[in-house]
């Protein structure tokens, strides 16, 4: 393969917001669609992994996550002094549906959202600087609506 050239222009200064979400390659491009578009987030850094906020939910099942993503998060924090967080769960979670085989659709539904609001509160915990936000992806025909979780 020869080397790519990427058109998007370089920026040389750090981004002002963390984003957290899904590694699920179904809502990738629709996540950075929506931080583009909808939230107008020119450039952010990114902790993408199975199951998103989930990672900083404390529990017996999350521990080793919960302490590499406070490591990896808090270097990012610190860093590029970070001011925002984003956080943003989806509908149809493999990471949520492993760990909660027997829940319903909406069992998970309020597993996630209930972790994305313990993640905001974790996050506030940590890092009193940054201003976080929530949001529910969820397929609407063959769109994903990005919906505000308070």
């Amino acid at each position: 393969m020869n080397a790519f050239g990427s058109p998007i222009a370089w920026h040389k200064e750090f981004a002002d917001t963390l984003v957290l979400y899904c590694a699920d390659g179904r809502f990738v491009r629709q996540c950075e669609d929506f931080l583009t578009n909808g939230l107008k987030v020119a450039t952010c850094d990114h902790f993408v992994v199975p199951g998103g906020a989930g990672w900083l939910v404390l529990d017996a099942l999350t521990l080793h996550a919960y302490d590499a993503a406070r490591e990896h998060i808090g270097f990012l924090v610190q860093a590029h002094a970070l001011q925002r967080a984003v956080l943003i769960a989806h509908e149809d979670c493999g990471f949520y549906r492993h760990r909660f085989p027997h829940a319903t659709a909406d069992e998970l539904f309020q597993a996630q959202i209930k972790d994305l609001r313990q993640a905001a509160t974790t996050l506030r915990g940590w890092f009193p600087q940054l201003t976080v936000e929530m949001y529910y992806a969820r397929v609407e025909g063959e769109r994903v609506e990005f919906v505000p979780v308070q």
